[in-house]
């Protein structure tokens, strides 16, 4: 299977960016760039150069969320029910992202059961060299926490702040990057988006995996033979 990475979206509507215009704070664009195109063929996803028309590309925001669904995202009102880990069971399965440089990113993530949803991310650059990060969602009485602890480091908590449908926003603005990871799944794409400060700068970073275990067959362009 394939995926892909990119630092920003170029003024592409996403449920996190409606969630966020839904919000009242939207992101700027100035600081985005690099649109690119996708379209599926045969189950696997191509990538093609950046598509200011607009015309032939079919492009990511067709596999999104409505904004309807997205404008919905809340996080339970006090007195309310708290989300139960059973309600991320969209993110269960085994998620590669194989670029065409070589290398590839692994995100694997149980079914949900006992108030826990575990997780482990793995990268291999080109050359070979490996890195991991073990993840947890857990439940409490206060909600849901996701855990994060790169390369077995003491994990650091992101509170979910919002959830509708197959997306959810985990914060902690204690935290410099980063401060907000994202996930949310379109067909079988898994997405996340983690974003926060580095010094002085903001950034944001998005990654998407395709479902199954990878294959050793990189994307290619669509003027590829």
């Amino acid at each position: 299977m394939v995926g892909w990475e990119t630092e920003v979206w170029g003024g592409m509507e996403t449920p996190y960016t409606m969630w966020k215009s839904a919000q009242g704070s939207a992101p700027g664009r100035a600081a985005e760039r690099g649109a690119a195109g996708v379209t599926a063929t045969g189950g696997r996803f191509r990538v093609s150069s950046p598509d200011p028309t607009g015309g032939p590309i079919m492009r990511l925001a067709s596999l999104l969320l409505s904004p309807l669904l997205a404008a919905a995202l809340v996080a339970p009102a006090p007195g309310q029910q708290q989300a139960r880990v059973e309600a991320l069971s969209w993110m269960a399965g085994t998620w590669c992202m194989e670029p065409e440089g070589g290398g590839r990113q692994e995100e694997i993530w149980t079914e949900p059961a006992g108030g826990l949803l575990l997780g482990l991310h793995r990268d291999v650059d080109a050359s070979g060299q490996g890195s991991f990060e073990y993840l947890r969602v857990e439940e409490d009485a206060e909600g849901l926490t996701y855990w994060a602890s790169p390369s077995g480091a003491p994990p650091t908590p992101f509170r979910l702040t919002g959830m509708a449908g197959q997306l959810a926003v985990f914060e902690n603005p204690e935290h410099d990057f980063p401060r907000k990871i994202v996930y949310w799944r379109a067909e079988h794409v898994l997405k996340a988006r983690i974003e926060g400060t580095e010094g002085k700068d903001t950034r944001a970073r998005e990654f998407y995996w395709v479902a199954g275990p990878c294959d050793g067959k990189p994307d290619l362009p669509d003027d590829a033979g």
